[in-house]
């Protein structure tokens, strides 16, 4: 049965779709050159599933590829970015509490507590089957060709998973967004095809009629039928409720095409589409990408290479002008060691067959490629990762600087991907709350004040070690300064907070915190290092008291009186 929710949500899905079709031409002509594996924007109905085009897309399109240093420049701008955003070996965030800031003061069971929870986050985000290592690295590859990419995020439990966290990239062609008025999607529409048996299997008691009679039919089971999932904000009247199924910040329908039916419908407390986008101009809904930037190079540098492999062929293998050729069955056996007959001329001793040359120089063709090459690597970035990739002997101050001088540069592109980095960690800290984890009685109980109180994502990865490296600089130089003050005034180093400092140069430089002992830890340590002080020096004291008293002729104290014996006690 139709529904109005459901015809709304495709004309709006048709409308969305119909503003972003510009950019679908330059994305097709970028997964043509940078992606041959990616689904073809023009597929528009998507009622053709993976495979049906007649074998891997990249046989049909590799073959109008005549250099792939732009692919090979995609596959290594998401290699990067994993390794300087999300390394898989590296805790890439911590969580902090609100209002504290960057290293801001925090009681050690409350910063144990936020660590122990970071580390259940990891465990569960990498945990085998979950999908997110995949998911990211297909989204940094998509932002890398064009510009912007999907990661789908969802509640494990209510799929009936063991697992609390699943991911999915979910591909550009199948997905329309819209924003708000300060440039956030808080509009996500995904047209996507199932086979009847899929969806059957999928929806259940909700899948339509005429899906369902198609999957018992074994001749009708693979045919494909079109669905919409619309997530969208709800209207203000959820505000100041309680948040149930009902009351969500987002309601999700998902649409049955065909019949204009809504099949089936839920709420989502956080937008379960993260959205990741680079560089957006003003206004705009999609972003450029490096790919998009270069394609006029990309383009070029394939029209010169597939020339510039001809005019090579017509060297190695030239084509030849010849008088009458008189040799067995007319014609000229160009094998090695192979005689051809009556192709010499009796009278002139000169050949027959002369071969045809072109004139071409294929050493100057490959320069100009080669210069448009290193245009393609520097739009992606690749020659400073190689860069940061490199590691020459240096100083530690030298190292900082190098390392301050690079996080500058990447710093913009960081910045993008880990705002929608926030929205993913928040969207996994929602799932685990709703799944007990700060169950009073369970392992993961915050510390009582902590209550009231919120978390938020601090950044730790490389690339942030790098932007931090400024600091970390200013510090190294400035412990060289008040030693070499020290030397004239040693009051100067009373200015420094050792301990801060040294702290903070250990976050930089990636340092767990576990690693350094408590501030409680280090305070009693220091006491007794103290009161050992002052027993030897008591000691010491004593010591050279008997010995005076022996030099005197005078009788040492008793322990009762204070002697060595009562210091040792």
């Amino acid at each position: 049965m139709k529904s109005q929710l459901a015809s709304d949500i495709i004309k709006r899905e048709q409308t969305l779709r119909s503003n972003r079709a510009p950019w679908e031409a330059a994305w097709q002509a970028v997964a043509d050159v940078t992606l041959p594996v990616s689904v073809d924007f023009r597929q528009l109905s998507l009622e053709r599933g993976p495979g049906a085009a007649g074998g891997p897309r990249s046989a049909a399109r590799m073959p109008d590829i005549y250099d792939q240093t732009a692919m090979m420049a995609v596959q290594r701008w998401g290699a990067a970015l994993e390794s300087m955003i999300t390394p898989r070996a590296a805790k890439w965030h911590n969580l902090s509490l609100q209002g504290s800031g960057q290293g801001g003061a925090v009681a050690d069971a409350e910063r144990k507590w936020l660590e122990r929870l970071r580390d259940l986050m990891f465990a569960q985000r990498y945990a085998a089957g979950t999908g997110f290592a995949g998911s990211v690295q297909s989204v940094y590859r998509s932002l890398g060709s064009f510009g912007t990419g999907f990661i789908y995020v969802e509640d494990g439990y209510l799929l009936g998973s063991n697992k609390p966290l699943l991911y999915r990239p979910v591909h550009l062609s199948e997905m329309v967004i819209d924003q708000n008025a300060y440039g956030q999607m808080d509009t996500a529409m995904r047209r996507f095809s199932l086979s009847a048996r899929q969806a059957a299997n999928l929806f259940k008691d909700s899948c339509p009629a005429k899906v369902r009679q198609a999957a018992a039919d074994s001749a009708e089971q693979d045919r494909r039928f079109c669905f919409i999932q619309a997530v969208f904000p709800r209207d203000d009247k959820w505000q100041g409720k309680a948040r149930t199924v009902q009351t969500t910040a987002y309601q999700s329908a998902v649409v049955f095409v065909d019949d204009a039916e809504v099949i089936h419908s839920r709420g989502y407390h956080e937008m379960p589409f993260i959205d990741f986008r680079l560089d957006r101009q003003p206004g705009e809904i999609y972003s450029e990408s490096p790919a998009l930037i270069a394609l006029p190079e990309v383009r070029g540098i394939n029209a010169m290479a597939r020339d510039t492999l001809r005019a090579v062929q017509q060297i190695s293998s030239p084509a030849y002008a010849a008088a009458e050729v008189k040799s067995k069955g007319g014609r000229v056996n160009l094998n090695a060691n192979k005689i051809n007959r009556g192709l010499i001329d009796p009278a002139t001793g000169r050949l027959l067959i002369q071969p045809i040359q072109s004139g071409g120089r294929p050493d100057i063709a490959m320069g100009l490629i080669q210069d448009k090459r290193e245009m393609i690597r520097e739009a992606f970035y690749v020659n400073l990762f190689q860069v940061l990739a490199d590691a020459p002997e240096m100083t530690a101050t030298q190292s900082l600087i190098r390392d301050r001088e690079k996080g500058e540069l990447l710093g913009p592109i960081g910045a993008q991907v880990q705002t929608a980095l926030d929205r993913l960690v928040e969207r996994e800290g929602g799932i685990l709350e709703r799944a007990g984890v700060y169950d009073p009685a369970g392992p993961y109980a915050p510390p009582p004040s902590l209550q009231g109180r919120s978390w938020t994502v601090e950044f730790t990865s490389p690339l942030d070690r790098l932007r931090r490296a400024e600091e970390g600089v200013g510090t190294m130089r400035t412990f060289e300064t008040m030693m070499a003050v020290a030397q004239y005034d040693p009051g100067v180093m009373d200015l420094l907070e050792t301990d801060e400092a040294v702290r903070g140069l250990a976050e930089i430089n990636g340092m767990p915190s576990k690693f350094l002992r408590s501030v409680d830890a280090v305070e009693e340590l220091r006491g007794e290092r103290d009161d050992a002080a002052a027993k030897q020096s008591a000691l010491t004291e004593a010591t050279q008291a008997a010995g005076i008293a022996n030099a005197l002729g005078i009788s040492p104290p008793s322990p009762e009186e204070g002697g060595v014996d009562a210091v040792l006690e």
